[in-house]
């Protein structure tokens, strides 16, 4: 089964990765997703790893305090993602999945008329 490493560390980044989890989903039934996840990529199926909350710090004096914390929570992602070769399902490492636009990369195969990623989001 392929397992697919995702990160999301802002809200924005969780809900356009969420709509990429689902199409991969939908392409590649029984993958696994797994990494640093917001409320919409764990509404997606994504297994939490590292909770994208436990990141948000604001302003250089407070991001130096929490560094060693951030980087326990970067050591967790690794971990997790041992052993996990990289790649799409159903396409070539570093390629698109099968069935995938590479010719337009930002409209989603199979979307409603053809709509981007972000005019999905804003649906």
């Amino acid at each position: 089964m392929p397992r697919i490493l995702v990160s999301a560390g802002e809200a924005s980044g969780d809900l356009y990765a969420s709509l990429v989890v689902a199409e991969l989903a939908r392409l590649a039934p029984g993958t696994e997703f797994f990494g640093c996840t917001g409320p919409r990529l764990r509404a997606s199926g994504v297994r939490t790893v590292v909770d994208a909350a436990s990141l948000a710090v604001v302003g250089l004096v407070e991001v130096v305090a929490h560094i060693p914390r951030i980087y326990g929570e970067y050591r967790k992602l690794l971990s997790a993602a041992s052993g996990t070769r990289p790649g799409f399902p159903g396409g070539a490492a570093g390629g698109p999945p099968a069935g995938g636009n590479p010719g337009n990369p930002g409209r989603v195969p199979g979307g409603p008329a053809g709509l981007g990623l972000a005019e999905r989001a804003n649906q």
